[in-house]
């Protein structure tokens, strides 16, 4: 009886040790993940608030009837078009970077 008791305290003391380890190592997969995720939200509402910019600019240009107004909203609305198309290229570099980051991690190595 008391062979079981102390096979299941060992067990349980083992299981224990190894779930607190699994969750350092994971907390740190899990900080870097989240700051990641943070920053994509960031980005993402930013670029939310860009495409309604450039919503905007269109309507703008679309009921402007002034050629030299026209000309100043064209150009404008090309450089909230510039901006736009350089955040959507920094967030493909930031997946590309954390898809290497993600195939680089151990866990992903047999």
């Amino acid at each position: 009886m008391n062979t079981r008791i102390f096979l299941a305290m060992t067990t349980c003391f083992a299981v224990n040790l190894a779930a607190q380890q699994a969750q350092t190592k994971g907390k740190m997969g899990v900080g870097m993940m989240a700051d990641h995720m943070s920053d994509m939200k960031g980005e993402h509402r930013e670029m939310a608030q860009l495409v309604e910019k450039i919503t905007q600019s269109f309507a703008a240009i679309q009921a402007e009837k002034d050629p030299a107004v026209l000309s100043k909203k064209l150009a404008d609305h090309a450089a909230l078009l510039k901006q736009l198309d350089a955040k959507v290229q920094a967030g493909t570099k930031m997946m590309e970077k954390m898809e290497k980051e993600d195939a680089a991690a151990p866990e992903h190595k047999h």
